[in-house]
């Protein structure tokens, strides 16, 4: 506990010093090493449900603000990156014959997902396709290739 907390002061000193002259905060080899370590954490959680920016935040003792400027300067925050992960692992199963007795539902639950409605909603605006259209079209590309 200790060690994250003088992890935590010496990331906000170090950003903080560096944004005061001029610098941004993605120029930072702390922050840089911060954001990997969220990314590896992210990663081996990505199945957990409670995996939110919060969540983050708090395994790593830093507060969602500070999490949040870590990301500023990325192409994506936090919770999008959280987000497409998820959405992308989906798609590698969904994609997989092997996978093809498990439920839309199952795969989607399985990667983090806890509602249907909000998992279909949030696949089609990044797909432009419902989930069953892709996995359908997907599984049936696999069997003309076999």
């Amino acid at each position: 506990m200790r060690n994250r907390v003088s992890n935590s002061i010496l990331d906000m000193v170090a950003t903080s010093w560096l944004m005061a002259n001029g610098r941004k905060t993605s120029e930072s080899a702390v922050a840089e090493s911060r954001r990997i370590q969220i990314k590896r954490y992210i990663e081996a959680n990505l199945r957990d449900p409670e995996l939110t920016a919060r969540s983050t935040a708090a395994a790593f003792g830093i507060s969602p603000r500070y999490l949040h400027m870590l990301f500023a300067n990325q192409d994506e925050t936090v919770c999008n990156y959280i987000l497409r992960r998820r959405l992308e692992q989906c798609v590698k199963q969904f994609s997989d014959p092997l996978w093809k007795k498990h439920t839309i539902t199952e795969i989607a639950f399985s990667w983090g997902f806890n509602n249907a409605t909000h998992f279909a909603r949030v696949f089609r605006e990044h797909y432009d396709t419902s989930p069953r259209d892709f996995r359908n079209g997907c599984l049936a590309a696999v069997a003309t290739m076999q």
